[in-house]
This record gives structure tokens, C-alpha cells and sequence, in this order.
């Protein structure tokens, strides 16, 4: 059961990020992380998301402005499971991503509600558009 991030600003989706690695990790070292996030408040190495089996775990990896789920910060070195329709923000950045659990079929577990023209790619946000991790 795949994991797919919605990553949010202002409302509207702007990209959607599938989680197919064992380990990924977020933060804005282009050499030494799976998932780029560029933004001044996110560190180099921000946090790492782990899959086992079917469950989904983030952990923070002590950076300066933190992560959150849920609007709850994230202790350092701290394992938390990710759930269906989570929240995770890292650092000061107004991106938001939202967690959807893909089914055994592939499908979105809430893909009745995401409408295909919701996405917008556009790059008016404050730091230009995120690369692809395809």
C-alpha cells in the first residue's frame, strides 16, 4: 500500500509525491536526500520517512524549525506513524502535505474527493515550483 503526499499551498494542490522507497529523506541537500524541499527554513537533512509493510513512520532529524503532523511538533529521533489524511509541514514553509494510503488496487483510499483539476503547477509560490522525484 503505497503512500502518496499532497503537497498543498493556499488551498490547491500543486504536486503529488509517491512514496515508493523503503526510506526517503526530505530536506534541501540536493546530494543528500530523496525528496528536495527548498525553502531557507528547511535543513539540509529536514527528516526521513520509513515504510514497513504497510505502515508509514516520520521522523524528525533535529533540524532548527522542526516538523510537524497534526499541528504537533516532532521530537528529535522520534519515530511517529503516518495515518490516512495526515498533516505534515516542515519548517516555516506554508506548504502543507496531506498523507493518502493508496489501496491494494493502487487507488487512493479518499480518490473519490481528489478531482484531477484541482492540481496546479504553477510556480508562484516562494520558492519556484518542487522537482519531480519521478
Amino acid at each position: 500500500m503505497p503512500l502518496q503526499l499532497h503537497v498543498y499551498k493556499n488551498d490547491v494542490v500543486r504536486e503529488i509525491i509517491k512514496i515508493t522507497e523503503l526510506l526517503c529523506i526530505f530536506g534541501r541537500s540536493k546530494a543528500d536526500v530523496h525528496i528536495l524541499l527548498d525553502h531557507h527554513s528547511i535543513s539540509r537533512k529536514h527528516c526521513k520517512l520509513e515504510t514497513n509493510g504497510n505502515l508509514f513512520y516520520i521522523t524528525c532529524l533535529g533540524s532548527t524549525h522542526g516538523t510537524t503532523v497534526n499541528g504537533e511538533k516532532l521530537v528529535k529521533d522520534k519515530k511517529i506513524r503516518i495515518q490516512h489524511d495526515d498533516i505534515i509541514c516542515f519548517g516555516k514553509s506554508s506548504r502543507t502535505y496531506k498523507a493518502f494510503i493508496e489501496n491494494d488496487n493502487g487507488n487512493s483510499i479518499d480518490s473519490n474527493n481528489y478531482n484531477e483539476a484541482e492540481v496546479d503547477d504553477s510556480s508562484d509560490d516562494e520558492f519556484g515550483p518542487m522537482p519531480s522525484n519521478n
